[in-house]
């Protein structure tokens, strides 16, 4: 009985376009075998391949090729299945045709398996061939089409023990099996698109973030879980030496701009202050200054005096502000870094 599962899943049709994995696949060919094998009685699949069922000589085929329920006899398996493809052969039956093509292609790559000759591949190889053209493809089929193009590719780098002779006939026997190569090649590329789709995937996943500073060495899953693991310590996502040990990990993002000021001078730099002569104003009581800048959430202002700060640092803020109004933040991020550097050196 296992023997006939294998077998049954092996000549299960797929779509050679679908590269996605389907874990249930398996589990629902098995299921099917057992219902076919509860379902048709071998009495009464052998009384419907006598009066001509297709479908009933194909699994009468099934079950003399394994010995399930029946006698094993390989041989009137193959004549059973050989039955359905007459020469020329009739297009309108081309579904039972292309499943007694897959049933061959099993056969002589069992036997391929047990006794590692070339012409039983070449037999499968044949049989498979048949078998695209019929526009029917399986596991087993893709399978045998992939040894032989190994097969080939060995001949191609001296890699094998065979004669002139013998690659030259296996070679001229290959060349004609053009549907199947086409069906190969279909699949191959189908293959490569999954890759590089699931290669693309990984590079724009959100959750490797790194922080570029020499000797850091932080990882998070997102930009705002990185700026919070760096509190207190400067983020330098843009820093050039690092730019290509980025880009091998797809880590070339830039924080957000607020996110930024936040982390460093508590001022949203998009929803920038008026004019600079406006900012600062000198208080007419005393020698106090007060600056006028945007709160975090940029919907008011709040107003900075030298009570709560030190005049340098309220002029910092202020030349700041208006340097990433006229530069740009990137600008303005430079020479907040410049001046950080000056202080350690300091």
């Amino acid at each position: 009985m296992m023997d006939y599962i294998k077998m049954y899943t092996g000549i299960t049709r797929m779509n050679v376009d679908d590269t996605e994995s389907h874990p249930d696949d398996f589990q629902n060919n098995i299921t099917r075998a057992f219902s076919r094998l509860e379902r048709f009685p071998i009495a009464d699949v052998e009384e419907k391949a006598r009066q001509g069922d297709r479908e009933m000589i194909i699994e009468l085929g099934l079950r003399k090729h394994t010995g399930c329920q029946t006698p094993k006899d390989q041989n009137e398996a193959v004549r059973l299945w050989e039955s359905l493809l007459p020469i020329p052969l009739d297009l309108s039956e081309t579904f039972s045709m292309g499943t007694a093509s897959l049933c061959l292609v099993s056969h002589h790559m069992s036997k391929y398996d047990e006794s590692r000759d070339g012409k039983d591949l070449i037999n499968a190889a044949r049989c498979a061939d048949c078998a695209a053209m019929l526009d029917a493809t399986s596991p087993t089929m893709l399978y045998a089409a992939k040894l032989l193009d190994r097969t080939l590719r060995a001949f191609d780098t001296g890699d094998h023990q065979l004669d002139a002779n013998g690659v030259a006939t296996i070679k001229r026997a290959t060349a004609e099996f053009e549907s199947l190569w086409a069906v190969f090649e279909r699949r191959s590329r189908a293959v490569e698109r999954e890759e590089l789709k699931r290669e693309m995937k990984v590079r724009r996943a959100p959750n490797r973030y790194e922080c570029a500073r020499d000797g850091c060495g932080i990882q998070a899953n997102s930009q705002r879980t990185l700026l919070r693991e760096q509190t207190g310590r400067r983020i330098n996502l843009t820093a050039r030496a690092n730019k290509e040990r980025l880009r091998r990990l797809s880590l070339f993002h830039f924080p957000p701009i607020s996110a930024f000021f936040r982390r460093t001078l508590q001022v949203q730099t998009t929803q920038a202050v008026v004019h600079r002569g406006k900012k600062c104003r000198k208080k007419e009581k005393g020698k106090e200054w007060r600056v006028n800048v945007p709160t975090p959430d940029g919907r008011s202002e709040m107003q900075i005096s030298t009570q709560s700060v030190d005049l340098e640092t309220m002029k910092l803020l202020q030349d700041v502000a208006y340097r990433a109004q006229r530069d740009g933040v990137a600008r303005a991020r430079e020479y907040l870094h410049s001046l950080e550097d000056e202080d350690s050196v300091d």
